[in-house]
C-alpha cells in the first residue's frame, strides 16, 4: 500500500490524470490473433476473430453494467479499455456503434471522472489490474465476479503462439 501511495502521490504532483479504467477486457488477445493472422494472410481467421469480438464487448459491457448497479447502486459514466490495434482499427465503427446502440455517449474524461464514484476508496494492491468497479467491489468487501470468458478459439490460437 505505501508503493501504490508513493506512485500515486507521484503521478499527482507530475500533473498526471489517472483513467480509472471500469470496463476491463481481453480486446488486445483479439488483437494479437487477428494481428498474427493479417501477418500469415489468413482472411479466415481475421474473420472470425473480428464476428466474435463486437459480441465478446457487448458481453463485457452487459457485465460491467451490472457490477457497477451491485456495487454502486447505479450506472456510472464508464471509462473502457482499449487498446490501439489492427482489430480496433478495422472495427471500432461496429464496436462504437454497439456501444451508442446501449445509450453511451462519448464524453472526455474529466467528463467522466466528475461522477462521486470516481472518488470512492480503492484499498486493492497486487500484481492483477482489473476494473476499478472490481476494486471498489473488493474495498467493499465483496466477493469478486468473473468476467465473461473469452472465446475458446482466440485462447486457444492465442495460446499457441506462446508455446
Amino acid at each position: 500500500m505505501e508503493t501504490k501511495v508513493s506512485f500515486e502521490k507521484f503521478l499527482f504532483e507530475r500533473g498526471y490524470t489517472v483513467a480509472p479504467v471500469t470496463i476491463d477486457d481481453d480486446d488486445y488477445v483479439f488483437a494479437d490473433v487477428y494481428a498474427r493472422a493479417r501477418q500469415r494472410g489468413d482472411r479466415e481467421t481475421m474473420k472470425r476473430v473480428g464476428d466474435a469480438y463486437v459480441p465478446y464487448m457487448e458481453k463485457e459491457f452487459e457485465f460491467y453494467e451490472r457490477l457497477s448497479r451491485d456495487v454502486l447502486g447505479y450506472e456510472l459514466p464508464q471509462i473502457l479499455l482499449i487498446h490501439a490495434s489492427m482489430l480496433n482499427g478495422d472495427y471500432l465503427d461496429q464496436l462504437a456503434r454497439m456501444i451508442r446502440n446501449r445509450g453511451y455517449n462519448f464524453v472526455p474524461l474529466e467528463q467522466a471522472l466528475k461522477d462521486g464514484a470516481y472518488g470512492l476508496p480503492d484499498d486493492y494492491v497486487g500484481r492483477r489490474g482489473f476494473s476499478w468497479l472490481g476494486r471498489w467491489a473488493w474495498t467493499k468487501g465483496m466477493k469478486p465476479i468473473p468476467q465473461p470468458d473469452t472465446p475458446d478459439f482466440i485462447m486457444k490460437k492465442y495460446n499457441e503462439f506462446f508455446k
